[in-house]
C-alpha cells in the first residue's frame, strides 16, 4: 500500500495554491488523500456513534421518521444547488490556475444568489404542500418533514461553500466543518437534550437539533471561504458568464438529482409503501454499506481539481496512471470492510438494537454493490471533470429510472431486501455504463483492473 501511494505521489504535478505545473505539488494527492482519509475515518466514527445513539433512542419507528424527513430535505437540496456545487469545483480550479480573478469572484457571487433564491422557494413550497396534504394521523411525520425543510437552504449552502473550498484546493480544510464540527455538535446537543430532567427525545426534536447544527456549520464554512479566497479575486470586478455557467450546470443538476434519487429513493419509497419501521431498519443497513466507500469519497475529493487541471494540460499518460493507482488503493481498503459486513452483518446491526437485525440481508446486498462501485474507480468524477457531464447525466438517469421501477416491483414482494436489490442493480448499471463510455470517449481505463480493452472494445 505504501508503494502505491509513493508511486501515485510521483505522478502529481503542480501546487496547491498556484497551478498544477509548479514543482511543489509532488505529494499533494497523497497528503490530501491521507488527510481526507483520516477525516473520513473520524467522521465515520462520529456518524456511527451518533447513529447508534439515535437508533437506540428513537427505536426503529422514530429513526425511520427522522431518516425519511431528512431524505426528502436532501433530495430537494440537490435541485436548490442546481449543479453549481460540481460546477464551482471545476471552474474555480481553472480560474485560479489561469489567474482569471474577475471570473472567480463573479462565479462565487452568482452561485450564492442563485442558490439563495432556489432553496428559499423550494423550502416554502415544500412546507405548504406537506402541511396541506398530511393528516392529523401522521402528525409526527408531518412535523418532522416541516422542520427538515428548514435545513434545505442551510444544507444547500453548506454544499456550495464546501465545493468552493475544494475548487480552491482547500480540500481537507473544507471537509472539517461538515465532517467533524457538525457531527460533534449534533451529538453534544442530542446528549444534552436527552439528559435534561423530564425530557424525552422524539424524531421531531432530533430533526430540529440537526437544523441547528447545520446553521452553525454554514457560518463556519462561510468564514473559511472568505479567508481562502485570493485577495486578487476579492479585489477584482466580478465577471459574470451566467448563461455559459447555467448551460454547463443543468446537466450537472441532472446528474446530482439522479444520484440522490438512486441513494434516497429506496428510503423514501419504503417509508411511503411500508411505513417508518422498515425505512428505519433499511437506513441503518444502508449507512453500514456506505462505510465501504469512504476511501473512494476521500480520494475523489482530492482528485477532482487535479483531473480538471491535467485534462486541460492534455497530460493523458499521467492522468491514466493516477486513475489506475487510486482505484487499486481504494479497492485494497474497501474489500476487507465489505467482507466484514457480509460475514458479520447481524453482529453489526445488533449494535444499533434488536429492532434492526432484520436488515442483515439488505446489508449484504448493498455491501456487494458498493464494493463493485469502489472497484470501478473515479469513473463518474472523470466524466464530469473533463466536460462530459451530458454522458454522465444519461448514465445516472438510466440508473435512476431503473431504480424506481425495480423499487415499485420489488418492495411489495420482498420489502427491505427488494429495496436493496433495486439500489444494488442500479448502482452496478451506472458504473458499468460509465466505464464503457469513459474508454470510448476519452480512452482511459478507470477500474482497479487497469487495462481492460478486451472488455470495452465491443
Amino acid at each position: 500500500m505504501k508503494e502505491i501511494w509513493a508511486e501515485l505521489a510521483a505522478l502529481i504535478p503542480g501546487s496547491t495554491r498556484e497551478t498544477v505545473q509548479d514543482d511543489g505539488l509532488k505529494t499533494f494527492l497523497v497528503q490530501g488523500s491521507v488527510a481526507s482519509f483520516s477525516l473520513r475515518i473520524a467522521s465515520t466514527g462520529l456518524g456511527f456513534i451518533t447513529s447508534i445513539f439515535l437508533a437506540r433512542l428513537l427505536r426503529a419507528e422514530g429513526y425511520g421518521i427522522y431518516s425519511y424527513a431528512l431524505s426528502w430535505a436532501l433530495l430537494l437540496s440537490v435541485f436548490a444547488v442546481m449543479g453549481f456545487d460540481k460546477l464551482i469545483v471545476r471552474y474555480l480550479a481553472v480560474y485560479q490556475a489561469e489567474q482569471q480573478w474577475g471570473h472567480m469572484h463573479g462565479m462565487i457571487k452568482r452561485t450564492d444568489q442563485a442558490v439563495l433564491l432556489l432553496s428559499t422557494v423550494l423550502a416554502v413550497a415544500a412546507v405548504v404542500i406537506t402541511w396541506s396534504l398530511m393528516t392529523i394521523e401522521t402528525t409526527a411525520m408531518r412535523n418532522a418533514l416541516v422542520i427538515a425543510f428548514l435545513v434545505l437552504p442551510l444544507y444547500s449552502f453548506i454544499r456550495l461553500k464546501q465545493s468552493a473550498l475544494q475548487g480552491m484546493h482547500e480540500v481537507v480544510k473544507g471537509q472539517v466543518p461538515e465532517m467533524i464540527f457538525q457531527p460533534i455538535l449534533f451529538l453534544m446537543l442530542l446528549m444534552g437534550a436527552y439528559f435534561l430532567p423530564g425530557r424525552s427525545i422524539s424524531a421531531e426534536h432530533a430533526v430540529l437539533l440537526f437544523v441547528m447544527t447545520a446553521a452553525c456549520t454554514l457560518v463556519v464554512l462561510t468564514c473559511m471561504v472568505r479567508r481562502s479566497l485570493p485577495g486578487e479575486a476579492t479585489a477584482a470586478e466580478p465577471v459574470f458568464e451566467t448563461g455559459a455557467w447555467l448551460k454547463t450546470a443543468l446537466p450537472l443538476l441532472c446528474i446530482d438529482s439522479m444520484y440522490i434519487i438512486n441513494s434516497r429513493t429506496d428510503i423514501i419509497m419504503l417509508g411511503a409503501m411500508k411505513g417508518a419501521v422498515p425505512a428505519g431498519i433499511y437506513n441503518v443497513a444502508n449507512r453500514g454499506a456506505e462505510f465501504i466507500t469512504f476511501v473512494l469519497v476521500s480520494v475523489n475529493m482530492v482528485l477532482a481539481p487535479t483531473i480538471a487541471a491535467l485534462h486541460a494540460q492534455g497530460d493523458k499518460e499521467r492522468l491514466q496512471n493516477i486513475l489506475t493507482l487510486s482505484a487499486r488503493a481504494v479497492l485494497l481498503f474497501s474489500l476487507p470492510v465489505a467482507l466484514g459486513l457480509v460475514i458479520f452483518g447481524k453482529d453489526f446491526l445488533t449494535i444499533f438494537g434488536g429492532d434492526f437485525i432484520p436488515g442483515d440481508w439488505a446489508l449484504s446486498i448493498l455491501s456487494m454493490a458498493q464494493l463493485f462501485n469502489c472497484a470501478m474507480g473515479s469513473v463518474g468524477l472523470l466524466l464530469i471533470m473533463t466536460g462530459h457531464q451530458k454522458q454522465a447525466a444519461i448514465g445516472v438517469a438510466v440508473s435512476a429510472v431503473l431504480n424506481i421501477a425495480l423499487n415499485v416491483v420489488l418492495i411489495p414482494l420482498w420489502g427491505i431486501e427488494g429495496a436493496a436489490v433495486a439500489t444494488g442493480v442500479s448502482m452496478i448499471t451506472w458504473n458499468a455504463l460509465y466505464v464503457v463510455w469513459v474508454y470510448k470517449k476519452l480512452g482511459y481505463h478507470t477500474t482497479a483492473l487497469g487495462k481492460i480493452d478486451w472488455l470495452v472494445k465491443n
